[in-house]
């Protein structure tokens, strides 16, 4: 009966073994995918069983919020099954019905990579230029739905790859792609857009999800200051508040993404900065374009400007980002580091990004189960 009574106890204390040596080997606390999920990895497969037709910048109307919509979508020719990313652009103060800045560039740049444009459209509003809403809150999240219900659109419609979305805008529609980054982290993959910034306070944000950003700005500017923070304009969007110099939005998500080893080159006509390596496998650069002002650059360096945009989002799509939502927080200090330094370390309160750690109870009982074990051993031998 106490051999009996021994075999037992040795079987469940084998069983509490093997449990727990799975449980402990089993964790690999430097895998993001541990505790991390992949951004946006899905696509809508039920709408993969259909091609498309070019189409070429066709007035769409949507009801966001009980109101009447409007933006034009260019579509690329696809075959069946073949995901396609999505670019928003948005065009600066007063621009909504004009056209953006290199258009033939972004609608070529739409058939080879296979990538749905939305031109978006601003509402006029008596507040403000006419254009987005920046600092959202509560009380102005309508160009955010607005963005929001296309995505949805579109999702339902076509076969399109959710790691892909991106955006990029001109001064205020640049400003507005900062929106983008703070409410619908979620969603969009990337941002590069051209002389823009991002309040200093935001007034209700959730940095949740990590997203790839270029900001291209020139330090002659004389209209979105590049080298101070500045306050907006009186009686245009009162709830906006203080937007960053160039250097403080850096810092911004550069303290964010805690990054490190930055890499900058100096060329002839700008500089480029790349922030390094940054958690999530984020990337952050920032082109400053010397002695340029606020119109829309033609060139960088010989290159078109909407191909540097294209690349850079196109090329950092392909590192997975992954998000968890406790890391971040919307609290921050005003942080002001002078741009072109190498070294972007900053104080902020924001809490250090901290690898996710393996609980100490399945050591505790393996140890302790293993020692049980090698006592029993020799008795039932």
């Amino acid at each position: 009966m106490k051999l009996n009574v021994r075999i037992i106890n040795f079987t469940l204390i084998s069983i509490l073994i093997i449990i727990s040596y799975n449980s402990v080997f089993s964790m690999n606390i430097n895998s993001p995918n541990s505790n991390y999920n992949i951004k946006n990895n899905d696509t809508n497969v039920s709408n993969c069983n259909n091609s498309t037709s070019k189409i070429i910048q066709s007035n769409q109307i949507i009801i966001v919020d009980n109101n009447e919509r409007n933006y034009r979508i260019t579509i690329p020719s696809s075959d069946k099954g073949t995901p396609l990313s999505v670019l928003f652009i948005f065009p600066g103060g007063g621009g909504s019905y004009s056209e953006f800045p290199q258009v033939s560039n972004f609608e070529q740049s739409s058939e080879i990579n296979k990538m749905i444009i939305i031109y978006a459209i601003s509402e006029k509003r008596s507040i403000s230029e006419g254009e987005w809403y920046l600092n959202s809150a509560s009380t102005s999240f309508s160009d955010i739905n607005y963005v929001d219900t296309i995505l949805d659109k579109l999702i339902e419609n076509f076969c399109i790859d959710e790691a892909k979305i991106f955006a990029t805008g001109y001064s205020l529609g640049s400003m507005f792609t900062y929106e983008l980054a703070c409410h619908l982290s979620y969603r969009f993959t990337g941002i590069a857009s051209y002389a823009g910034s991002m309040p200093l306070f935001p007034i209700d944000c959730q940095y949740d999800f990590p997203i790839n950003i270029m900001h291209i700005h020139g330090d002659s500017d004389s209209i979105i200051n590049y080298n101070e923070n500045w306050d907006w304009k009186d009686g245009e969007f009162e709830n906006v508040g203080t937007m960053r110099s160039v250097s403080n939005l850096l810092s911004f998500w550069n303290t964010k993404y805690n990054c490190s080893n930055p890499i900058n080159s100096i060329e002839i006509n700008f500089e480029l900065y790349d922030l390094g390596y940054c958690n999530n496998n984020v990337s952050v650069k920032h082109y400053k374009l010397i002695s340029q002002d606020h119109e829309w650059p033609i060139f960088i360096n010989s290159t078109y400007t909407s191909d540097i945009i294209i690349d850079f989002l196109i090329s950092t799509s392909n590192k997975p980002l992954y998000s968890n939502t406790s890391v971040y927080n919307t609290s921050s200090s005003i942080v002001s580091t002078d741009v072109n330094s190498t070294n972007f370390e900053t104080s902020s309160s924001e809490p250090e990004v901290s690898e996710p750690v393996g609980l100490p109870f399945p050591w505790l009982t393996f140890i302790i189960g293993f020692s049980v074990f090698l006592r029993l051993r020799p008795k039932l031998s």
